[in-house]
């Protein structure tokens, strides 16, 4: 097996970009990737370690906009000064994908390289801007000119960013994870569940704990979150909301919360890392998006055997098959919501299959990073032109 050296072109830390690099870094080595990463912001010493760990390093960017254009590509092309690359993995897509491609073959004359670029996210249907109309017309057009071949991490974001015809070939790499990490025993979760549940000053042995991660951003639409931990207050069971992560919208979401009065229902715990220490503890998991990529938090939860209740824009590729998710409509109002979530994990919490079912279930898939990171080798060396996740 030779040894293949990838740039991966990242703006920024945090989010699932980061998440996807990350894990597939932790099975680069076994399949001889070295993996190299280009981005404007500083990414933590455990990211650096495992990039370093494939032989790879982290290359800083300087952001043209509070620096200069001549900067911008003198930081770029140390990667290139330093290496020679057999393919370039470019994370931001679109019109902004091209001046990452037309400066990489200026750079890397002479040694044949393939750029790629993976599709990450979804068009939201609601934005009526003239940018967003330009964005849809164009950016396809172009990802298709750049990208090797179609590329990216569900069926749905591959089709919308690349603009496919329902016969064609594409690739879905898995938001892949280590399923390990999210396998716990009972009396860690008992320990974790009482550890967030003595954040909230008022609460009952009855309340029901959910956790939403993620950044705190509008597309995440912790708003409707609050409007059904609100209809809860009416209700026999109510629910304690765990929000993790950060982001632009931290201060207006904590006023909604202030203006809903439910501050007793609702806690802001920042972003948490590990991920797995809120998993571990909570009874269910929401995910009320109002677009996702992929949404690999959904894959974390239901290998920790913790229920989801998920909006149907979450692409159906993240159902493990478990019978630990249920998709409800955004049409639906908060009360639908707050049923499904109180008749789901009742439904779900005694059928919960053991750590050696859902670890098959998640190989099958290749949701493991060992699985992920061969069949993205396969992919870069021209062996796999074609696959997609079995969603069911």
């Amino acid at each position: 097996m030779s040894e293949i050296r990838i740039l991966h072109i990242m703006s920024s830390f945090g989010g699932g970009i980061s998440t996807f690099i990350y894990n597939l870094a932790k099975g680069a080595k076994h399949q001889q990737m070295i993996f190299d990463v280009a981005t404007y912001s500083r990414v933590p010493a455990d990211f650096q370690k495992a990039i370093e760990a494939t032989g790879g390093r982290i290359y800083q960017l300087d952001n043209p906009k509070k620096t200069s254009w001549s900067a911008f590509k003198h930081s770029y092309a140390q990667a290139f000064h330093d290496n020679s690359y057999q393919a370039v993995y470019c994370h931001i897509s679109g019109y902004r994908a091209l001046i990452y491609y037309l400066l990489a073959n200026r750079l890397q004359e002479g040694d044949r390289f393939d750029f790629y670029i993976h599709a990450h996210y979804r068009y939201l249907d609601n934005d009526s801007s003239l940018r967003h109309k330009l964005s849809r017309l164009i950016d396809p057009v172009i990802n298709k000119c750049l990208s090797r071949l179609p590329i990216g991490c569900s069926r749905s974001s591959v089709e919308e960013l690349f603009n496919l015809k329902p016969d064609a070939s594409f690739v879905v790499i898995p938001n892949s994870i280590e399923p390990n990490d999210f396998f716990f025993d009972w009396e860690d979760k008992k320990a974790a569940h009482n550890f967030w549940l003595s954040t909230f000053n008022k609460r009952s042995d009855n309340s029901l704990l959910i956790g939403q991660i993620g950044r705190l951003t509008a597309v995440k639409n912790h708003s409707f979150t609050f409007d059904i931990v609100s209809y809860s207050k009416t209700q026999t069971q109510q629910l304690l909301l765990v929000i993790a992560g950060d982001g632009a919208d931290r201060d207006s979401l904590e006023a909604q919360v202030h203006q809903k009065e439910i501050e007793r229902q609702v806690f802001f715990a920042g972003r948490i890392s590990p991920i797995r220490e809120l998993l571990v503890g909570i009874d269910l998991l929401i995910m009320p998006s109002l677009s996702e990529g992929f949404g690999t938090i959904a894959i974390e939860a239901q290998a920790a055997g913790v229920p989801v209740v998920a909006s149907d824009q979450i692409p159906q590729e993240v159902d493990l098959g478990f019978g630990l998710i249920q998709f409800v409509s955004l049409d639906s109002d908060p009360e639908f919501w707050y049923q499904s979530i109180i008749n789901f994990y009742h439904q779900a919490k005694n059928k919960i299959p053991n750590q050696q079912e859902r670890l098959k279930e998640i190989q099958a898939k290749s949701f493991t990073n060992d699985a992920a990171a061969e069949l993205y080798r396969q992919v870069l060396v021209h062996q796999v032109n074609h696959f997609q996740i079995d969603s069911r």
